[in-house]
């Protein structure tokens, strides 16, 4: 059985997610989307194909075209769509979610592995030297504390949602932050979060 273009950029995708999930706070580079689809969902289609399919539910919110998107997603990967409450997958198109990801599944004690993942498209995931810490992270895969400028694109709340939604481990749920050049950046559940005051 002979493996196609897609499924290997898939799979590539799917590679360097672990990466970013093993050491959160570190910003990775999914391989470059072909050509004919670069924007303006390139980069989000490419990982999506590495998550989702028939098995699995999503939903799309936060604005910015989330209804094409999610009819693209439908589309591509025969994935069945969902409300909040109940998707395996949130992807918030425009990067505030308005407090909707408050309402994602967090999982059980018993199977905290049935907790959503929330995927984010912020504007860049490139820190400049300047910018003030906006958050620390601690935890799994992070030696002491890993201090994050404030994400382009990201709503203002999106951090203190995720640090609720975390808070009593195993409970919670992974966020995954994209930009469109394909920079990649993940948060897990298993991620202390602490909100820096100015």
């Amino acid at each position: 059985m002979q493996i196609s273009s897609a499924e290997m950029m898939a799979q590539r995708a799917f590679r360097r997610l672990l990466q970013a999930m093993s050491r959160p706070g570190q910003v990775y580079v999914l391989p470059p989307a072909p050509a004919a689809e670069r924007k303006p969902w390139g980069a989000m289609l490419m990982l999506l194909d590495s998550l989702l399919d028939h098995e699995v539910s999503f939903a799309v919110i936060g604005g910015n075209g989330a209804e094409k998107l999610q009819s693209l997603i439908a589309g591509r990967t025969r994935c069945r769509t969902a409300d909040v409450e109940h998707a395996d997958y949130i992807i918030v198109a425009g990067g505030d979610s308005g407090g909707e990801i408050l309402r994602a599944k967090r999982g059980t004690h018993q199977y905290p592995d049935t907790s959503a993942t929330v995927v984010f498209r912020v504007q860049s995931l490139l820190f400049g030297e300047d910018r003030q810490p906006a958050i620390a992270l601690t935890g799994p895969g992070i030696r002491e504390e890993i201090l994050l400028g404030s994400i382009q694109g990201l709503g203002p709340r999106e951090a203190e949602h995720l640090k609720e939604l975390n808070s009593d481990f195993p409970l919670g749920v992974d966020a995954v932050f994209l930009d469109d050049a394909g920079r990649i950046l993940c948060i897990p559940r298993s991620t202390g979060i602490r909100i820096m005051e100015h």
